[in-house]
């Protein structure tokens, strides 16, 4: 991760888990799969994975990253996370698991209202 993005996810960590999106400019690989592999590391490292979740953002912008071309291609990150050796439980928090876990507590604190 390069200067400001790194910055604007380590400032967004104390607001929940970020949403690590596939745009070509978070990376320092030149817009590959091997920079949003480099950015879910460095936030696991730094809060642990139960705070990390992918976003991807095929609508919102112009342009992919490659191996990360489109929506068929998701696949690659678990298959990346676990060729750089993380637990598979954690593969499946970062995956959708821990996003979960936060709108369940989002919806219970709302209905406990």
């Amino acid at each position: 991760m390069r200067g400001r993005h790194r910055y604007a996810i380590e400032t967004g960590l104390k607001y929940g888990p970020p949403g690590i999106v596939d745009v070509p400019a978070i990376g320092a690989h030149g817009g590959v799969i091997e920079d949003v592999l480099d950015c879910i590391d460095h936030i696991c490292q730094l809060v642990g994975p139960d705070h990390a979740g992918l976003g991807s953002d095929f609508d919102g912008f112009d342009g992919t990253l490659r191996g990360l071309e489109d929506v068929t291609k998701m696949g690659a990150i678990r298959a990346g996370l676990r060729r750089r050796g993380f637990a598979e439980d954690d593969i499946a928090k970062i995956s959708g698991f821990n996003f979960l876990r936060v709108w369940d507590t989002v919806y219970a604190r709302a209905a406990a209202k």
